[in-house]
Formats: structure tokens, C-alpha cells, sequence
């Protein structure tokens, strides 16, 4: 008993001295002396200082309320999930600590209810006006004691309206975040550079400073507090701003200077628009695209150095600021440039060293060029590429050259040069248009007796069709449509017309049933022989679908009475009564070369189109269309949220965040006169161009999952811009979007619907089995003509892929646009055509209103070359310019102005704009005018088939396939057909020889395995040989073929031999391939892996057997001479290189632009100068080398003359020696590019054999990093 008392004591005296004593502890105490346990007492409760104190009277407790249910998530989806479901865990209540907080308290009560002590527990939340509500509980458990206080005090919570306050509140709080979000988000993610670039543009640096401060807290710590101030003296702006994180003050601050900016140029300017500002310093006054900015400062600095005196070196100082941290833990990284030792600019900083070197690199330029303005004006006039970065005026390339063969020059110079030239022919002089009229017209005329069977055939079988019952469903499906409802009007206005306009609305049947209308009411009249229709369809899989239906609906065969007629697809009916469907450039063509031939045989054209240029007689037939429920870009968000909130993985992608962005900006008015961001146009524009490329392909995969969740029916059709957009959908569909398992085949099956799948396009019109949902996403190839039974559902991304051509600089670029409301108007209408449906559209209504009522037309984003010599050889009594003018939407001047002087670089039209013998010729074939040129010189240089089958290759899809999964080993195929050439057209040519080879021996399996294995293209291989077929046609009817060489797959036919003596000579391919566009010349920047032509800078290649990852991986030498078939941009809009081959200097000099001689120098075209190394003297080498360009084109111009005369270009003795001689000192040039070690090939391939040997011997074939297309 002793011990226990003592120990009592003990106890009181460490409770007496406020000891903290462990629930364990008290247990053990009250386990020794249990008559004497302890009580305890909390102390009333101090709420924080942030609260004011209030009396009792505020206080509400679960005891004087009656019973309460209690809230759950659902009831305020605004606040945190968290303390619903845990709302005894005190932490998960800091969320809402700017609206109250919450305090837990829990004692043990002296109280005792069965012998089992009490705990009680309670749960305050204080507002923070003050006010206490109270939850408590009494039990045996201290964990129940607390979950139950706290539920307690949730339902007081709700009961008395305390979180309906708080959620509102939150609502109103997230409003004004997202408001200032926004605003903060129009000046951008990287604000303080554009604020840097404004101040550039008036030549003016802005003061930035940072300074950093503590402050107390509520816990009686310490906490870093930052202060942003900007400041432009010039302007007199200065604005600041303070927080406790550096990233959200500087954009704070930055929002500030935006408004002070405005206000700025308000005062300034009130009553013009800002936007017009006059001249300004740091812009160029003839260029008001180049301005002082971040992208040119470097530049500009280093310009500097070049031009100023003594010799000048550029460093840069690096370092950080002290004891202050961004938000990531490190020191803020500080930088400025140095010239010469001396600081110029100002010191920047930024959380990375990148960012603050951008920074010094433009406070260091404008302060240049305030020391150095007539510096400024030169760089501003500099010559510059379409990325405004400046290229030189002149290159120097090594060349060297060998005394013996300088001699070989001038000895097989001097027969050309003595040769006898006849007088010139008037190039004007029409040559006979007899050959033009190569091609079959669409149908022949029938003789008299033959129209009578045909009639009597033609009506016998359409009776019988109408007596058919198996076919009685079709037929009351096609008396349904609203164009047989309207029958007898379109024939009266069809007869009683030479011209007449049908307006059909979406589904009324005018594809389909206005041909079979016309040819049905004339086989009743048994004059159905007289009836030869064609019409028009945009695309050949239209084409070849809708012909395949109106044969199907006549209870026909497809080439009974129709049929189609595509690019080197034609499956035409019978003359005499017949329906073809063909594509637009196939009627063009026809009515270009043999017009009469045409209108002899044809009783009516269709032409599918919906504009006209004068008013028609015309009649309007409504649609049979079914309602579509349009949904935009917000309803389709709304019901993502409201039905997948919790599972909603949109919020994870950054993409599909900035994408929701962009369209909801759309919405806002603009806030400001003067758009500062936006100085220069350049950056806004390549800005716009990658938001428009930008395609959230989760929101569209999520999307696809929503549908295939609500609905058990219907197949769902996506629009996609391209190829690489389909693979993405799919690779996210397969990711399992909201749970959806799209890789079940036996529920979905996912169709890639583009112009390269061929397979897909017969594979999406069939029925899938029952239970199982096709799902296709489909480029614009599905917009028009198609109709996919059972779609019912279409997601539209508004985007479409388009080919834009720079004729000013000659650059091709497949942009990402936006589509016009006609393509949206035509997409949803695909949802409707069987079934009512349902259009997903993914871009606001406000984006719907900015779009164009019509996308923009061929005629204007389209080389024309080919369109202005097609004029011409119209013979029409026409300028170009004057013909163009009349078009519906005429193209710019200075487009139709390049295309003409390019012509007559070509030679196909004089400088009168006349066309001349070779335009004729280069007119009449299926390619583009520079590729003809190329055929001709085939047959002039006897190297014929290599350059005719490059140029059929130019009009197909790649040869080289190269599969997404399956790239490193298309890569390798690809390098072992290029045989170490450093040639893609010569890989091309070996592929398509060594395929033809194998195809000769009339094994199609063994052709197939081949084509398979080596990643060649099979249908581009088809298209190939039947677009020679088609040239070589062409040719013999010209004359530049004698007619033998129509048997083109007889290896023993002589002129086959004669026109192919030097087609085994690689060097003279290249050459030849140079001289078709002598302009497409490029030379590599040192040892870097960047190239440049005579008016670009910082070009690449990336794809084929001289693309460059790196510039230490690069095989090419220092100043490579490339050349190459296309320049085009790629999906980051950076300048790329396609199809390029490694030339000899030599080969430039004689087969480039002009040669021109300065001095001791040979330069090419003015850019590209030769640093000449020879063991004879320099003015010898130079003499000889103009002598043999000399002779190269008095050749040519013999060989036009002989053109346009009709004369055979074979048979011309000198022509052939010299054509021969050309080969062989290309051949014995020598080069110091490498490698170059071209072995002659055959004309025809290696066997296998030989094959597997180059395999084994050339080991590094086998392996290949890959590179994106």
C-alpha cells in the first residue's frame, strides 16, 4: 500500500509539473493503484490569432440539434473528397484553411458507464468570421469517440448551410483563379522574354530585380517573401508585384507591365489602333517582319564581331544569385555577355542557364546596336531565308581537278564546238498536235447495225430487271430517294438545256441516280446507245465506290454499263450506253489533249461540284437525311465531367490542357489596343502554326471510349488530318480510355480509313459481326461520295492535312488547318445518311465561327507551272496572267510570274510567253514539266530508263515502305539497295531494277516474298511500270522514240540498247538528276549537320541514306554538294531535304545554274565559288572547264532543234559520241567527297546470290537507329 501511495505521488507531482504522460503510462499507473486513478482535465481550447475570440453562446454541439444525416462528395462536388471520407484527419481540413479551421480535442472522462472509462472527443470548426460549430462523442473507443465527433460536426456542417457557404465561396474563389490564370496565360509561359523583346523593338532594356525578404507566421517561423520589379525608363512604366513563390510573382509582374503597356499606348495613341505603330527602332524599316528579338540578337551579336575593328571575342559570364531559390530548390542562374573582356547588355537570370543566356544575348544586342546603328540597318538588309536567319553570299568549295583529265576535256571538247549548227527554228512554229491524240478516248462510236442490237440488248435487260423480285428491295430503296421523286423535272431540265445546275442536298441521291435516271429513260426510248455519261468524283476511292454502287443497284457487274476510271485504274463499261465514274484530273486531262475526241463520244458530263461560274437553269432537291444532334467542344467537356469525373484522365495530358486552352481563349474579347506579344509577326505566326498542328489525341481517344460506353450501337467515324494522326488514336485507344478494352477484337474493331491503305478502303464497307463495333478513324478521304452503312457516330477534330507550295522560295509544307464549315457541314453529315446520328464536333462554336465558308483551293497553295503551261497548250489567244484573272479565285501575281520564269528556264515557253516545241512535248506527258524535261535528256544522253522511271516514281507514293514498328529494318533495306551510293535515286533505281527482275520471271510469289522483305511497295510498283507505259507512248508518237521501242520488256530490242548505253553510269544519272532543276542545290555547312542553298540556311535531311542525327555520325565531308527533288517543312517547321545524292563539283559546273568566271574563280550561280586545286594553271583549268559547258549546251540546243522538227534524238552520230564522253569524264573526275566508290552496275540487278554476299560483306547494313519520316 506504501508503494502505491509513493508512486501517487510520483504520479501528481509529474502531472502537478505539467509532464506529458502516454496513454500506456496512465494505463500502468491505473492498473497499481486502481483505487486512486487519475483524472484528466483538457484546457479550454484558445482558437488561433487569426480568429477573433467568442463567447459560448456560438457554440453549437450534436446534443442540441436532433438527429442529422450526414453530407457526403456528392452533395458538394466542390470541396475536397477528402473530408468526407476522412474527416477525423484534421489535415485533410488545410484545403480550406483561408475559410476556416478545424481543431480536434480529446480527453478521458472520469465518467465510467459499465466499468469501461469514457472518451470524449470533439471537433471545432471555426470560421473565419469567428463563429464555433461543435461536434462531440463520448465512448469506450477513442477511435470511435473521434470518427464520430467528426462526422457529428459534417452533418452540423450541412445542417446549418455552413458548407453550401463554403462551396459557393470555393466556386467564386476558382473563378477568379481561372480568370487570372487566363490573363496571366495571354502573355505566355515565358512572359519576362516577351517583355525583354518589347523593350528590344524601341531598342530599350528593361530593369528586372528581384529582391528577397522574410516574415513571420502564425508558427513563429521564418518564410522567404520575394518582390519582382519591371521597369522601361523609356516609357516611364514601372510596376511590381510580391508573393511568396519567384515563378507566380514574375508572372504577376508581368501582367502588370502588359496593362501598363496599354495604358502606355492609350495615352499615345487614342484615337489610332497601337497595333499600326509607326517605324521603331529595333524593326527594320523595309522588312517589317525582321525586328530585334531574341531569335535574331544572337545573331546580330556575332555579326557585330565580324564587322568590327580589331579582332573580337564574344564570352559569357555566368553565375548565380545569392540566397535566392526558386521554387525547385536551386539558385536562379545568372548571365551576360562579354565583348572583349567588357560586359555589354545587363545581367539576366532565369531558373535555367538556357533561358538567362537568351536573355543576355538581347539586352547584349541592343546595346550594340544603340553603339552601332548602321551595323543594325546592314543586318536588317542582309540576305535572309524564310527563317530569317542571314545566308551568305558566297560558299567556297574545294575542287579539284587533275591535269590528264583537263587534257581528256579539251580533247573531246573541240568535235562539239566545230560541230555545224543549222539555223535556229522559230520556236514558235506549231509543231503537229497529231501525236497529243495518243490517248483512248472514253468510248468509241458505234456502226449503225451495232446501235440497233445494243438498244434492243440494253432495254431486254433493264425490263428484265424491273421484273426481278430478288431486286425489289433495291428498287423501292432507290424510289425512296428524293431524286426519283423529282425524275421527270430533272429530265426536262436536262433535255431542254445545254447546261443545267442540280442542287442536291446531302442524301437526296444525285451521285448515284442522276446518271442512272438519264441512261434508264433512254433505254425505254431505245436510244440508249447514244447515251455515254461521264461524272466527276473528287477522289478515286469515290470514284471507284459509287461506281461500284450504281452497278449494284442496276443488279449489274461492274463494267456491264458501269464503270470507273481512276489514276492507272480503269475499269470503263462499253461504249454505247454506259455510266463512268472518273476523278476530275482524268476528264481534265482528256478535254487538255484530244477535246474533239471527247465531246464526239460523250453525251453528258456530270460535274460533281457545288459552285458554278454563271447562272444555269437549275431545280433544288431536298435531302433524305436523318436528324444529327450536333455536339461542340463544351457540351462534349460538360458531359465528360458530369458523367467520368473521377476517372476523367484529361487533367493528366498537357496537351489536351493547352488545346482546351487555345479554343477557350477564343472566347475572351481581346483586353488590350496594343498586342505586345505579337511584335513580331514572325514569332505569331509560327506560333499559330503550331497551335493549329496541335492535336489532343487524348480527348479524342477519351471521347471515342464515351460513345462506345453510352451506346451498344452504330459505328463511330473519326477525322483525323494524316497518317500519323490515325496511329496515335489507335496507340491510345489501346491504352484502355475509360476502361474501355478496345483490343478486344470480337467487340471493336479499329480501321485506319487513308489514300496509302488500300485494303482499308474495301475492308471499312463491310458489315462487322454481331456484337462487334467498327470503329474508323478515317483522314478527308471519308468526307465526300463514302458512305459507311452503319455509321452513326462521327468525331470531328476539325483538322485536315494540306500541301502548301512557297513559289517564292520553292518550299513545300503539308500544313495542319483548320477545316472550312463546308468539310464541317460535310463531316456531320455522315452520321445522318442511314440512321439518325450524332456529331462530335472538338472545337468550339466560336472556332466554327472563324472558320472559312470554303477551304482554300488547289489553284492557290499549288506549284503552277504545270497549270500555266497547260494554258498554253490550249493555244488560246490568251496571256497567262489574263487567263488566271478569270478564275473564280485568281492566284497572286507574283506566284503566276515565278511559274512562267520558270518555264522558260525549262525552255518550254519563249520570254513572249510563247511555247515552244519542248513545252508541247513536256505538256503532254503524265508528269510535272521539270521531270519531262528529265525524260528527254534520258534520251539524249542514252541513259533512258533510269530517268524515265525516276520520273514516273516522281508522281506515285514512296517506293520505300517503311513501317512504324519495322523502321531500323526498312532503313537497312534501303541503305543495301543505295549499294553506298550516298544516293537515294540511286537506291530507288536498284530497288525498282533488282523487283523487275524477279516480277520477269513470272513468279508472283517469289515477287511478292521479295517486295515484302525489302520493304518496297508493291501498288507503287504497278503504277510505275504503267506510267512509263504511258510516257513511252507519248514519246514514239512525238517522234523522239522510233515505234520498236514500244516492246519496252525485251532486253534485245536495239533502240532499247541504243537509248540505254549509258544507263548503267552512275555519275551521269546524278548529273542528269541535277540538271532537271539545276536551282535544287545544296552544300553542308562545314562539318555540321545543317545544310544551305542559295537562299536558305539551317536545312536538314533527315530521311534516306544521307540523313544526318549528328554531326560526328555524318559520313558526308565538309561542304558536300547535295542535291536533292523537293524542300518541304515538317511538323516542327523546320527546312528538310528529300530525296538527296552527293554530286561532284565538277557535275555542278556543268550541269548547274550558270557558270560564271571572276577573276581566277568559276563561281555557280552566283553563290557557290570553287577554291580550284590542279597541277595545271588555274586559267587553263577554268578555259577547259567552260569549253565543256559550252559544247554540253550546244548539244542540247541541237537536240531541241531536232525536237522540233519531229526528228528521232537516237540515231545523231556526234550527239552520241559527246553524250558518251560527258559520262566518261564524269566518270574520271576526281573528288575529294567520300565515299565514293560507285562500282558500275548492270543494267539489270544482281541475282540473290550476289544479294546475300553484299549482306555479308557489308555487315553495318544490318543495323540502323531509325529516324522519323
Amino acid at each position: 500500500m506504501n508503494y502505491s501511495v509513493s508512486f501517487f505521488r510520483y504520479r501528481r507531482s509529474l502531472i502537478n509539473n505539467k509532464a506529458i504522460l502516454s496513454t500506456p503510462i496512465i494505463r500502468f499507473l491505473t492498473k497499481l493503484s486502481p483505487e486512486n486513478r487519475i483524472r484528466t482535465k483538457s484546457a479550454p481550447l484558445k482558437p488561433p490569432k487569426k480568429f477573433k475570440q467568442v463567447n459560448s453562446q456560438t457554440e453549437i454541439s450534436l446534443n442540441e440539434t436532433k438527429a442529422i444525416s450526414i453530407p457526403t462528395h456528392a452533395d458538394f462536388p466542390q470541396l475536397p473528397k477528402s473530408i468526407f471520407s476522412e474527416p477525423w484527419v484534421t489535415k485533410n481540413w488545410l484545403t480550406l484553411s483561408e475559410l476556416g479551421k478545424v481543431i480536434e480535442g480529446s480527453t478521458l472522462n472520469s465518467r465510467r458507464e459499465k466499468g469501461v472509462h469514457q472518451w470524449r472527443s470533439t471537433y471545432t470548426w471555426i470560421s473565419k468570421d469567428g463563429k464555433k460549430y461543435v461536434g462531440t462523442c463520448s465512448t469506450g473507443s477513442k477511435i470511435k469517440a473521434r470518427k464520430t465527433s467528426a462526422s457529428q460536426l459534417l452533418a452540423i456542417l450541412g445542417k446549418n448551410g455552413v458548407l453550401a457557404e463554403i462551396s459557393k465561396e470555393l466556386e467564386d474563389t476558382e473563378k477568379e483563379r481561372k480568370k487570372l490564370q487566363k490573363e496571366m496565360e495571354a502573355i505566355g509561359p515565358r512572359g519576362k522574354l516577351e517583355i525583354y523583346n518589347y523593350a528590344a523593338s524601341y531598342l530599350s532594356i528593361p530593369q528586372v530585380k528581384i529582391i528577397s525578404h522574410t516574415h513571420g507566421n502564425k508558427f513563429g517561423t521564418s518564410k522567404a517573401k520575394y518582390t519582382v520589379s519591371i521597369e522601361l525608363e523609356e516609357q516611364n512604366i514601372f510596376v511590381e508585384a510580391s508573393g511568396n513563390k519567384i515563378s507566380l510573382t514574375e508572372i504577376e509582374a508581368c501582367l502588370q507591365f502588359k496593362k501598363a503597356v496599354e495604358e502606355y499606348h492609350r495615352e499615345k495613341s487614342p484615337s489610332s489602333s497601337s497595333n499600326s505603330h509607326d517605324y521603331i527602332p529595333g524593326t527594320s524599316s523595309n522588312n517589317a517582319s525582321l525586328v530585334l528579338n531574341h531569335l535574331q540578337a544572337k545573331d546580330f551579336i556575332f555579326y557585330c564581331k565580324q564587322l568590327l575593328p580589331n579582332s573580337s571575342v564574344i564570352t559569357l559570364k555566368s553565375g548565380n544569385l545569392p540566397n535566392i531559390k526558386h521554387e525547385a530548390g536551386n539558385l536562379l542562374h545568372s548571365c551576360q555577355v562579354m565583348l572583349n573582356g567588357d560586359p555589354i547588355g545587363t545581367e539576366t537570370f532565369a531558373p535555367k542557364y538556357k533561358d538567362a543566356e537568351i536573355l543576355a544575348y538581347l539586352t547584349g544586342a541592343v546595346d550594340l546596336a544603340k553603339k552601332y546603328p548602321e551595323i543594325l540597318k546592314q543586318f536588317f538588309n542582309a540576305n535572309r531565308g524564310v527563317s530569317g536567319k542571314i545566308v551568305d553570299a558566297l560558299i567556297p568549295v574545294p575542287f579539284k581537278i587533275s591535269h590528264d583529265l583537263l587534257s581528256f576535256i579539251s580533247k573531246v571538247t573541240r568535235p562539239i564546238l566545230s560541230a555545224h549548227v543549222d539555223e535556229p527554228i522559230d520556236p514558235r512554229i506549231e509543231a503537229d498536235q497529231d501525236y497529243l491524240k495518243f490517248r483512248r478516248s472514253f468510248s468509241q462510236k458505234l456502226g449503225a447495225d451495232e446501235i440497233t442490237t445494243r438498244n434492243r440488248h440494253l432495254r431486254t435487260k433493264y425490263e428484265a430487271y424491273l421484273r426481278n423480285s430478288s431486286f425489289q428491295t433495291i428498287r423501292e430503296l432507290r424510289a425512296s430517294l428524293p431524286m426519283n421523286m423529282y425524275r421527270d423535272d430533272v429530265l426536262r431540265l436536262i433535255d431542254q438545256n445545254t447546261y443545267s445546275v442540280i442542287v442536291g442536298e446531302t442524301g437526296s441521291g444525285k451521285t448515284t441516280q442522276v446518271p442512272a435516271i438519264i441512261l434508264e429513260d433512254a433505254t425505254l426510248r431505245d436510244m440508249a446507245s447514244n447515251v455515254n455519261i461521264i461524272c466527276t468524283q473528287p477522289r478515286r476511292i469515290a470514284a471507284q465506290s459509287v461506281a461500284r454502287r450504281v452497278a449494284y443497284e442496276r443488279g449489274e457487274k461492274l463494267q456491264e454499263t458501269v464503270g470507273y476510271h481512276v489514276h492507272m485504274d480503269a475499269k470503263r463499261p462499253p461504249s454505247g450506253g454506259s455510266i463512268t465514274y472518273c476523278t476530275t484530273q482524268i476528264l481534265l486531262k482528256q478535254l487538255q489533249h484530244c477535246p474533239d475526241e471527247v465531246m464526239d463520244s460523250v453525251s453528258h458530263i456530270i460535274v460533281g461540284e457545288d459552285g458554278i461560274m454563271r447562272p444555269c437553269p437549275s431545280i433544288s432537291v431536298p435531302g433524305k437525311t436523318y436528324p444529327v444532334e450536333k455536339k461542340y467542344l463544351d457540351d462534349v467537356i460538360d458531359e465528360l465531367n458530369r458523367n467520368y469525373r473521377k476517372s476523367n484522365c484529361l487533367d493528366s495530358c498537357k496537351d489536351t490542357q493547352r488545346y482546351l486552352q487555345i479554343e477557350d481563349d477564343l472566347k475572351k474579347e481581346p483586353s488590350m489596343d496594343f498586342n505586345w506579344k505579337k511584335i513580331r509577326d514572325g514569332v505569331a505566326g509560327a506560333s499559330k502554326e503550331n497551335e493549329d498542328s496541335l492535336i489532343p489525341y487524348n480527348l479524342i481517344a477519351t471521347t471515342i471510349a464515351h460513345i462506345s460506353k453510352s451506346n451498344s450501337d452504330g459505328a463511330i467515324l473519326t477525322f483525323l488530318p494524316g497518317l500519323k494522326d490515325l496511329e496515335e488514336v489507335r496507340k491510345h485507344l489501346l491504352q484502355d480510355p475509360l476502361g474501355v478494352n478496345f483490343s478486344n477484337a470480337s467487340e471493336y474493331r479499329i480501321i485506319l480509313l487513308h489514300s496509302l491503305m488500300t485494303e482499308a478502303q474495301n475492308i471499312v464497307f463491310e458489315q462487322p459481326p454481331a456484337g462487334c463495333r467498327k470503329i474508323v478513324l478515317a483522314t478527308n478521304i471519308a468526307e465526300t461520295s463514302i458512305t459507311i452503312p452503319d455509321v452513326k457516330y462521327v468525331v470531328d477534330t476539325g483538322k485536315l492535312n494540306e500541301m502548301h507550295y512557297d513559289p517564292m522560295t520553292r518550299i513545300k509544307n503539308l500544313k495542319c488547318t483548320w477545316i472550312s464549315k463546308s468539310n464541317s457541314r460535310q463531316r456531320a453529315g455522315r452520321a445522318g445518311r442511314v440512321q439518325n446520328g450524332f456529331y462530335y464536333a472538338l472545337f468550339s462554336k466560336n472556332r466554327l465561327d472563324t472558320l472559312s465558308v470554303y477551304g482554300v483551293p488547289q489553284l492557290l497553295r499549288s506549284d503552277l507551272q504545270e497549270v500555266c503551261l497547260g494554258t498554253k497548250g490550249l493555244t488560246l489567244n490568251y496571256s497567262i496572267k489574263d487567263f488566271l484573272s478569270d478564275a473564280v479565285e485568281k492566284p497572286p501575281p507574283e506566284a503566276v510570274d515565278t511559274a512562267i520564269k520558270d518555264l522558260i528556264n525549262l525552255g518550254a515557253l519563249t520570254k513572249d510567253e510563247e511555247i515552244t516545241p519542248l513545252g508541247k512535248l513536256l505538256h503532254s506527258l503524265p508528269v510535272d514539266p521539270d521531270m519531262g524535261k528529265l525524260i528527254v535528256f534520258g534520251v539524249i544522253f542514252r541513259c533512258f530508263d533510269p530517268l524515265l522511271m525516276l520520273a514516273a516514281a516522281s508522281c506515285e507514293r514512296d517506293f520505300f515502305v517503311r513501317p512504324p514498328l519495322k523502321r531500323r529494318e526498312a532503313d537497312a533495306a534501303r541503305r543495301y539497295f543505295g549499294r553506298n551510293s550516298n544516293s537515294d535515286i540511286i537506291a530507288l533505281i536498284n530497288a525498282y531494277r533488282e523487283a523487275q527482275e524477279i516480277r520477269r520471271r513470272g513468279r508472283y510469289s517469289e515477287f511478292a516474298a521479295f517486295m515484302s522483305q525489302n520493304f518496297l511497295s508493291t501498288a507503287t510498283f504497278e503504277n510505275i511500270q504503267k506510267r512509263m507505259i504511258q510516257i513511252k507512248e507519248v514519246l514514239v508518237a512525238s517522234g523522239l522514240l522510233p515505234r520498236p521501242s514500244m516492246k519496252m520488256y525485251r532486253p534485245d530490242d536495239r533502240v532499247d540498247n541504243l537509248v540505254n548505253e549509258n544507263s548503267g553510269n552512275q555519275n551521269l544519272i546524278r548529273a542528269l538528276s541535277l540538271a532537271r532543276c539545276p536551282g535544287n542545290l545544296a552544300v553542308r555547312i562545314g562539318s555540321t549537320s545543317k545544310f544551305r542553298t542559295k537562299t536558305e540556311g539551317d536545312i536538314l535531311i533527315r530521311s534516306g541514306l544521307n540523313a544526318i542525327r549528328s554531326a560526328s555520325s555524318s559520313h558526308l565531308p565538309k561542304n558536300a554538294l547535295i542535291s536533292y527533288t523537293s524542300m518541304h517543312k515538317d511538323d516542327n517547321q523546320t527546312l528538310c531535304l528529300r530525296n538527296t545524292t552527293v554530286i561532284s563539283p565538277l557535275t555542278v559546273a556543268l550541269f548547274g545554274g550558270p557558270l560564271s568566271q571572276k577573276g581566277a574563280n568559276l563561281r555557280t550561280d552566283e553563290w557557290i565559288s570553287y577554291r580550284l586545286n590542279t597541277n595545271s594553271d588555274n586559267l587553263t583549268a577554268l578555259k577547259c572547264i567552260s569549253n565543256l559547258r559550252s559544247g554540253l549546251a550546244k548539244m542540247l540546243s541541237m537536240s531541241f532543234m531536232d525536237l522540233a522538227q519531229r526528228k528521232s534524238l537516237v540515231d545523231d552520230n556526234t550527239r552520241r559520241d559527246f553524250s558518251s564522253a560527258i559520262a566518261s569524264v564524269l566518270d574520271r573526275s576526281e573528288t575529294e567527297i567520300a565515299p565514293y566508290n560507285f562500282e558500275k552496275q548492270p543494267y539489270y540487278s544482281l541475282g540473290a546470290g550476289t544479294r546475300d554476299i553484299l549482306w555479308r560483306t557489308n555487315p553495318r547494313l544490318a543495323s540502323s537507329s531509325g529516324q522519323r519520316p
